[in-house]
């Protein structure tokens, strides 16, 4: 009330506009939402945007400085938007993972002509792995590519980023078969202090201490804690987690087996070398087992999705739960405790995540 007093006080000759200002400040909840759409439509990381940056920077510099709960929606996108402003496009972004994944899995030597595929070698990939940037809003695209190699080394990065709370012992590399290969893992939780798999302690970015080691116990999630809570004492278990790429939704039913079949069947000894996909017309659901406890549950298993082709998380859940439930008996048999679906999108947002956990496979 003393404002719009101070108002008429000083546009007494103009009345309209004490009104009009006095309007448009009941609407600054509409507007605060239509400039947030409008700033989310010119992300910098858009595909096929160009340099936005470049006209966008001054305007988008004087909404971060505003101030108030009011305008705070506002703000904060502002400065989401300077931080992406700071970094290459996401055509530039991608040119330079794809540079990178091809450079960790060819070899040429001198005198010969061709290439030859290897193994992601982790001395390149270390670059992405361990980079104080953004990296998942570009390693989707290169979940299914033409070059099966590069996905495998997408799919390392991914992995390595992900788990860097625990210890990743082994990482190998399913290849005897058809595309797609599949990455597996080995891995236990981590101790604070202790180096993980080939990454350092520190964390990436220079300005953030890490935190000492003496005198303080690991914090561990409840699905961690539930699991270890009735293991023997002394070293932690060892589990496993196994992940296959597709393009598509629709492509998870034709390839989500040859991931389960990673793990072993309970009660049964490990195939050698794990040999992957056999006749599907032969294999039928195992009937489920009896388990004593939830805790009979170690291996994880992913499926990373390039494209997911569509933003409507009822719309996807409705496609990856028929396929879990078909699947239930044999993730029970293979002992699979979380099966999480990592579904890219095309225009460079951050991929969506869907879990189901054991034993119900129920999406939480």
């Amino acid at each position: 009330e003393e404002v719009i007093l101070a108002l008429r006080d000083a546009n007494k000759e103009k009345v309209s506009n004490v009104v009009n200002i006095v309007l448009s400040h009941t609407r600054v909840s509409a507007k605060n939402n239509l400039l947030v759409e409008i700033l989310q439509a010119y992300r910098p990381n858009l595909p096929n945007v160009g340099n936005v940056a470049k006209y966008f920077k001054p305007s988008l510099q004087i909404l971060a400085e505003l101030e108030g709960r009011a305008t705070a929606k506002v703000a904060l996108k502002a400065r989401e938007l300077l931080i992406q402003c700071a970094m290459p496009s996401l055509e530039e972004r991608t040119s330079q993972m794809e540079h990178i994944l091809r450079s960790s899995v060819l070899e040429s030597r001198y005198g010969e002509s061709g290439w030859d595929h290897r193994a992601p070698n982790f001395d390149i990939i270390k670059e992405v792995v361990d980079s104080k940037y953004t990296v998942f809003d570009v390693l989707p695209q290169f979940f299914v590519h033409q070059d099966p190699w590069v996905s495998l080394a997408a799919l390392e990065v991914y992995t390595r980023r992900a788990y860097r709370a625990y210890q990743l012992t082994s990482i190998d590399y399913v290849t005897e078969n058809d595309t797609p290969y599949v990455l597996t893992w080995d891995f236990s939780l981590r101790k604070v202090g202790e180096s993980a798999f080939g990454l350092p302690i520190e964390s990436s970015h220079p300005s953030t201490p890490g935190t000492p080691a003496e005198g303080f116990a690991r914090v561990t999630s409840l699905s961690d804690m539930s699991y270890l809570t009735r293991q023997a004492q002394g070293t932690e278990p060892t589990r496993k987690g196994a992940v296959v790429p597709v393009q598509y939704l629709d492509e998870i039913d034709e390839v989500l087996m040859k991931a389960l079949e990673v793990f072993p069947v309970s009660g049964e000894k490990e195939k050698n070398g794990g040999s992957l996909m056999a006749d599907l017309s032969k294999r039928r659901t195992p009937q489920a087992p009896k388990l004593e406890s939830n805790d009979d549950l170690t291996a994880v298993c992913n499926v990373a999705v390039r494209d997911a082709e569509s933003q409507d998380d009822k719309e996807i859940l409705a496609r990856l739960t028929p396929i879990v439930n078909e699947y239930r008996d044999e993730l029970l048999s293979r002992r699979v405790r979380r099966l999480t679906f990592i579904c890219g999108h095309k225009d460079g947002t951050y991929p969506g995540y869907y879990t189901f956990r054991g034993p119900a496979y129920e999406e939480d």
